[in-house]
Parts: C-alpha cells; structure tokens; sequence
C-alpha cells in the first residue's frame, strides 16, 4: 500500500500537506508507480476530519479522490 501524501519539507521537520501543496513532484511519483508496474492499493491518508472529529469529512474525501484520480488519468495519458 502507498500512503500518497505530500509534505512541506525534508525530515526531520516537516508538515503533510495536500497534494498540489507540499515540495514533492506527486505527478512524476505517480509517473514512477506506473511505470514500475505497481498495481497496488494508493491511499489518500489523512483527509480532513468533521469539525465534530466523527470521522472523515466526505467533501474532503471526494476532493482528495478526484484530484488523484485526475492525476492518475494524466499520467497514463502522457505515459501513452
């Protein structure tokens, strides 16, 4: 399982950020598990929570799942 997630900066200190937001380059990363033939499970981790804390928020589940799935679909399309 991947736990795709980008993050502000370097160990030791760093902070998760959404994937648009932090240092990483997650289209080439997604460009990479392709490419290496992964067919595994891709896990958003850590959408954002209720303002209650029972659970993950679902507008914040959707946006996550869309964006990388929109990013999964680009990088199959510039890969062909």
């Amino acid at each position: 399982m991947v736990h795709f997630r980008n993050v502000s900066s370097t160990i030791p200190y760093f902070e998760e950020t959404l994937l648009e937001d932090g240092y990483g380059d997650m289209n080439e990363i997604l460009k990479q598990l392709i490419l290496s033939g992964y067919d595994g499970q891709i896990n958003i981790y850590h959408p954002f929570f209720l303002p209650e804390g029972k659970g993950p928020s679902p507008v914040s589940e959707a946006y996550m799942l869309g964006y990388l799935k929109g990013m999964i679909h680009s990088a199959y399309k510039s890969l062909s």
